[in-house]
């Protein structure tokens, strides 16, 4: 951004700083669970329900007919959300919110030939190969065991190139469903090289970390944080005495006793291949468990053969789909999930499980949860706010103003190596559980600069998308209509207000400021004006 579209944008901060900083009045907190139109002062408005639904299904305000249908008639809710559910964007929503569990959005996968990291679009094709399964699963209400039985994946140019499926078509290009042409067993993501690329092993760790990634991943059962006395007479640099601890120490053999035969289903995908780390399926190497962990591939007890076998282990398994609900749970409540939210959780699977384990069916149940709507059941603590994920504020941005930040090619608020996406409030795709849910100084000030760039980006480059946003002012006119600053207030934060309203007053003498005070042209005040709203708590937090 050139040294005056920042002028525009700080003297714009400063001078609407009353009306952008001060965050919403507080409100008193409601009854648990009546409907929408009798709820008292506590639970969202009908129109605060409906904006949340539509930002978290698909990453985009709802547009004013559909405001307008909700403050006249809020009955009209369920069904403007359940529409929203088949919105084409709603597969992408799905990807990022299990893609904070899955970590495979992680930017150093191996390239065969060249170094790590040398080709940011390989590394985004990899980590998108589960994540699309999950999108498929999700858009076609198939049911979720397909995430560990399906017998296809997806692939695009990229991946087509370098991996060994079959069924892809150079002509249309894109992501295509399609299949591996060798020997590995057909177990949805179990069977995915992502999987295995993602989470690498060694002749040390055969292949326990890979283990202890599916348990956290579908069980939601992390070993890494089971409440272990581990013994410190143990030397960790004798290989032998490690070996006998697994076996014999109580401590070890708490977590190894289990972990070790899920590890011993994994070693089909080899870590290397001609000396390189790119784990490909050999079923040579399926048996290497008599040589490492010499336990015989099972789950809890339970033996088996293959990879499919521990599919259908783990579908029967009855974390598999309470694991599910609470990915999403905490996804759309925007938190972790804590002991008081146990009840709910109950609710929600059972609820998943009446509709057939479809994702829509569990994502219906979780937004017609009375905390999702902000009321207070007494035992959980309401969602009155949420604060947008980058990924939900580079949708909402685009889909208002027709602009994404990019630097060649990398989409800026999705990249934790290239972009600022950890910076924006995103989770690292290396490590952590959840990310951030409140706000810090990183995070305000990414979504400053996206709020000014994406302004800057509208009102000069982008004047179809300007339409939409400002309707009919003239952007360089001298004296516009109070009537402008109504329509910009209401497409930006949703809000319904008078032209004799104060705020839309004050807007209007920023404006004026703007470009006497400030010397800008009437155009670019209009950019000052609506990076201000783009970053004002009432948009970014909802």
């Amino acid at each position: 951004m050139s040294a005056r579209n920042l002028k525009i944008c700080v003297i714009a901060a400063g001078l609407l700083a009353q009306i952008a900083c001060d965050p919403p009045e507080p409100v008193e907190q409601g009854p648990p669970q009546p409907p929408l139109q009798e709820q008292e002062p506590g639970a969202l408005s009908a129109a605060e329900v409906l904006t949340r639904a539509s930002l978290d299904l698909r990453g985009q305000r709802p547009s004013e007919a559909d405001l307008r249908q909700v403050e006249v008639n809020p009955s009209a809710l369920d069904g403007l959300i359940d529409g929203y559910l088949q919105d084409e964007a709603f597969g992408s929503r799905v990807r990022d919110i299990f893609a904070v569990s899955w970590r495979t959005r992680f930017e150093f996968y191996y390239l065969p030939g060249v170094e790590y990291g040398v080709d940011p679009q390989y590394q985004t094709s990899v980590a998108e190969e589960p994540l699309k399964l999950l999108e498929h699963i999700a858009v076609h209400d198939l049911p979720y065991t397909k995430v560990i039985d399906a017998d296809y994946t997806f692939v695009n140019e990229d991946l087509a190139r370098l991996w060994p499926v079959r069924g892809y078509r150079e002509d249309k290009g894109g992501w295509q469903k399609v299949h591996y042409r060798d020997e590995r067993p057909k177990a949805g993501v179990l069977s995915m090289n992502a999987l295995y690329f993602r989470y690498v092993t060694n002749e040390t760790n055969i292949n326990r970390g890979r283990a202890n990634a599916i348990s956290r991943i579908l069980l939601c059962d992390n070993y890494l944080l089971r409440p272990i006395d581990f013994p410190r007479n143990i030397d960790l640099t004798d290989e032998e005495g490690i070996a006998n601890a697994i076996e014999e120490n109580e401590a070890c053999t708490s977590c190894h006793a289990t972990l070790d035969p899920i590890a011993s289903y994994l070693f089909g995908f080899a870590n290397e291949q001609d000396g390189d780390p790119y784990p490909v399926y050999d079923v040579g190497a399926a048996e290497d468990w008599r040589f490492f962990t010499n336990k015989a591939p099972a789950f809890y007890g339970q033996p088996g053969e293959d990879l499919a076998d521990l599919g259908r282990q783990i579908a029967a398994d009855p974390r598999f789909a309470a694991c599910a609900t609470q990915r999403l749970y905490e996804g759309l409540m925007g938190r972790p999930a804590a002991a008081a939210d146990r009840a709910a959780l109950d609710a929600h699977t059972a609820a998943f499980k009446d509709g057939g384990l479809t994702i829509r069916a569990l994502v219906r149940s979780i937004l017609s949860d009375p905390a999702y709507r902000g009321g207070d059941d007494g035992v959980r603590p309401p969602i009155e706010r949420k604060i947008m994920s980058p990924e939900v504020l580079d949708d909402a941005v685009f889909a208002l103003t027709g602009y994404r930040m990019t630097s060649d090619g990398i989409n800026m608020l999705r990249s934790d190596t290239y972009g600022v996406h950890v910076l924006g409030g995103g989770l690292s795709g290396a490590s952590g559980d959840a990310p951030p849910s409140s706000p810090n100084a990183t995070r305000t000030l990414v979504q400053s600069r996206v709020a000014e760039a994406a302004a800057w980006a509208l009102v000069n480059e982008l004047p179809d998308r300007a339409e939409g946003v400002f309707g009919a002012v003239d952007l360089d006119g001298e004296d516009p209509d109070p009537a402008a600053f109504v329509r910009l207030h209401r497409a930006i934060l949703g809000l319904s207000l008078g032209a004799d309203d104060p705020e839309i007053v004050e807007s209007a003498a920023l404006w004026r400021d703007l470009v006497e005070r400030g010397e800008l042209s009437p155009r670019e005040a209009w950019a000052g004006m609506l990076s201000v709203l783009l970053r004002d708590p009432r948009f970014v937090m909802y």
